[in-house]
């Protein structure tokens, strides 16, 4: 009896001007690019079910695919893509940060490390929506000791989204 395979859920996020990303990704024109970085133009996608026998798509195909690429064989449900705003983003990597937050302690220092991953990683995303990296931190800090979500954090900092 085989079992069927883990499909990856793409997420539906605007093009970052060709960058290599490390998850599987469906563009606003519904394309793939897997996490090894092939793409519908490189060695493609085959159709497959749910079990990952490659089929011809028909009125039951359920949207999976298996990546092409040498050495890949991802498998990635595009139905179920995931789609990020970057607002959205911005407060489920706060909310991440608030759960980590309560697990950080001194016999767990490895949190320590996830926080400031987190927190670099919502800078960034703040600055790809203009926000300054100080003006940034500010927020984060603020929306993290009031219980604010990002958007209200930032425009209590003087800024806004």
């Amino acid at each position: 009896m085989t079992t069927a395979p883990n499909f990856v859920v793409p997420l539906r996020i605007p093009e970052v001007n060709g960058t290599r990303r490390k998850f599987v990704v469906l563009d606003d024109n519904s394309d793939l690019t897997c996490y090894c970085g092939n793409t519908p133009s490189y060695a493609g996608f085959r159709e497959v079910t749910p079990e990952g026998v490659s089929t011809d798509p028909d009125e039951n195909w359920l949207g999976h695919y298996e990546c092409s690429a040498v050495d890949c064989g991802a498998m990635i449900d595009s139905w179920a893509a995931v789609s990020v705003e970057p607002i959205a983003l911005a407060d489920q990597l706060l909310t991440s940060l608030r759960i980590v937050a309560e697990l950080d302690d001194d016999t767990q220092p490895e949190y320590a490390e996830i926080h400031a991953d987190l927190k670099r990683a919502l800078v960034t995303l703040l600055g790809t929506q203009s926000v300054e990296p100080v003006e940034a931190g500010y927020s984060i800090n603020y929306a993290l000791d009031t219980g604010q979500p990002i958007v209200a954090a930032v425009f209590e900092q003087g800024g806004y989204l």
